[in-house]
């Protein structure tokens, strides 16, 4: 969370709402201390928040708390009482049910507190998707794309991708850049590819920011630039990606955008065979 993000938060307003048995107030300072919002992160203190209002039948309290169970943060890792916790949200009529939705089917997708099983998980994700849940609408794009539970469907996979992707969904963004510059279920469009990757890039998806820089490098869909190309390959390799790596050498072994430098190429190869180190990890 960027500090910009943290200054739209009122802790000292959560506290008052809090000490007048407000669910609000306590959802919203455990919030805070989840995620070290003018308070030094403390997993526990937000599980005793959330707690409280769970204990008032707190819609997003009750969600929270599920998401505490299901990372282990401030409690032991424990998804069959995250999706009990979820499950009690998702029949609310709240803003919550359609994450707590999302959860369920998330559940089951990778089967942790029950058994795998990707039919259900559509279902969950169906449901989530009515209310525009961005991660139910990737979830389904790429189970119509993978054929996990459905017959597979490239067309209905970048219909659902899109809708992710149009309300800022990264992965979305970069997932609808590979349909287009694909022409996986729409008509092949560099330009449409190359969009959908910069507003994934913007954002710090490295893969979109290491395929935004081929598209430059090459003139798909945008004005070829190396020094451009150079700029977004860089940005992806400080995410330790190995292909960016050697990209840049490539640039520099070919004087690309940057004056021809073997002994820099040479480093920059050496980093993308490198599988091992910690800079060439893949986040």
């Amino acid at each position: 969370m960027s500090d910009k993000e943290k200054k739209q938060y009122d802790i000292k307003l959560y506290e008052y709402l809090a000490n007048e048995g407000d669910p609000f107030g306590y959802n919203m300072l455990g919030y805070c201390y989840y995620n070290g919002i003018e308070v030094k992160q403390n997993f526990k203190i937000a599980v005793e928040w959330y707690r409280k209002g769970v204990e008032m039948n707190h819609p997003a309290s009750t969600y929270n708390l599920g998401l505490c169970y299901e990372c282990g943060n401030g409690v032991p890792k424990d998804y069959k009482e995250a999706l009990r916790l979820y499950k009690i949200v998702a029949k609310s009529d709240s803003f919550s049910a359609r994450d707590a939705q999302y959860s369920i089917g998330r559940l089951y997708y990778i089967g942790e507190g029950v058994k795998q099983n990707y039919a259900t998980a559509i279902k969950w994700w169906r449901k989530s998707a009515k209310d525009e849940s961005p991660y139910a609408e990737y979830g389904l794009g790429y189970c119509y794309e993978n054929g996990y539970g459905v017959e597979v469907d490239l067309v209905k996979a970048a219909e659902w991708y899109k809708k992710a992707a149009k309300q800022g969904d990264n992965i979305a963004q970069l997932a609808l850049g590979i349909c287009y510059y694909n022409g996986k279920g729409v008509e092949q469009n560099y330009e449409e590819a190359a969009k959908w990757y910069y507003l994934s890039a913007k954002q710090g998806n490295h893969i979109a920011q290491n395929s935004l820089g081929y598209c430059l490098e090459k003139g798909h869909g945008v004005e070829q630039s190396y020094e451009e190309a150079l700029e977004w390959y860089r940005k992806a390799a400080e995410k330790g990606l190995p292909s960016a790596y050697e990209s840049i050498g490539y640039f520099y072994e070919n004087g690309l955008g940057v004056k021809r430098d073997i002994k820099e190429a040479e480093k920059w190869y050496k980093l993308s065979e490198n599988k091992d180190t910690k800079t060439n990890k893949i986040n």
